[in-house]
């Protein structure tokens, strides 16, 4: 179902997928983002929203995380594959350490906790959020480059133990390591060197802060956060400062390396996809 109220006939309103099996959910948001001149389109499950969602159509989805059938995480797995430009923004009733990590690392672009109790403030932060999604891709085009050769991984930490497993972790699985223990050194990394993958330990000093000036970096890497101990308002933090990836486990446990070396072996798929692509085709004639 498809709702819109034209407040501004200058610009083109932005598009919102909604997609919740709550119809009080679908009619409030409705209501709400229609009235601020939003173009709104429902669906009762995921499945149904899977199938709706066309690339390039919608500007935000906003799926809630516990859906029947297909889940939330499901939902943005599915998109996200095959549209990495739209935002997206996952509902849930259950404000916890583990359902905030599944909604970082399905892809989301922001987590909003329910009940929400306040929808036109919704409104203006989702306006917000696409704004700085389109941003972030607007850099990460400007700053686009061939992908590093050999593939080297930096790692964010002031704890010796620590950056001595993660290292231990990556042995074998990438090309080169070096270690950053506050935010000019990993600037100056960056400037220096190209890295694959940027991973912090929870122990730095100003962890989202330093997150947030490195993803500003025009050299930035993809960036993964490690500790058992991360909290909830860190962790919706991070979701909002795009990381890709959080790994809520010990560090140098059995769990934690092979986390790690499914993340990197991902990043290395694309990595050799993207060094393909780069390199110059040559015709050879006789």
């Amino acid at each position: 179902m498809s709702t819109r109220k034209e407040t501004n006939t200058d610009l083109a309103p932005l598009r919102l997928l909604l997609i919740d099996d709550e119809p009080a959910i679908l009619a409030s948001f409705s209501l709400a983002f229609g009235d601020e001149g939003w173009e709104v389109t429902t669906s009762e499950s995921g499945e149904d929203g899977v199938e709706t969602h066309v690339p390039g159509k919608f500007d935000l989805v906003i799926t809630d995380k516990n859906l029947p059938g297909m889940s939330g995480v499901e939902v943005v797995e599915q998109i996200r594959q095959r549209d990495a430009a739209v935002t997206i923004m996952m509902l849930t009733g259950f404000g916890s350490t583990s359902s905030a990590v599944d909604t970082l690392n399905a892809g989301v672009d922001a987590y909003e906790e329910k009940p929400v109790r306040d929808v036109i403030r919704l409104t203006a932060r989702a306006a917000a959020i696409i704004k700085r999604r389109q941003k972030q891709l607007e850099l990460e085009a400007a700053t686009k480059r061939t992908p590093p050769n050999p593939f080297e991984v930096l790692i964010l930490t002031t704890n010796k133990k620590n950056a001595k497993f993660i290292s231990a972790d990556l042995v074998g699985k990438v090309d080169k390591i070096a270690i950053a223990a506050d935010l000019e050194q990993a600037q100056t990394a960056l400037t220096e060197r190209t890295f694959g993958l940027i991973l912090a330990e929870e122990g730095l000093a100003n962890l989202c802060d330093t997150i947030e000036a490195v993803k500003n970096h025009p050299h930035c890497a993809p960036i993964a956060v490690l500790g058992q101990h991360l909290g909830l308002d860190t962790i919706m933090r991070l979701v909002e400062t795009g990381v890709a990836a959080c790994i809520v486990l010990p560090i140098g446990s059995p769990p934690c390396a092979k986390r790690l070396t499914d993340l990197i072996k991902e990043l290395r798929e694309e990595h050799d996809v993207g060094l393909a692509s780069a390199r110059p085709s040559w015709t050879r004639t006789s």
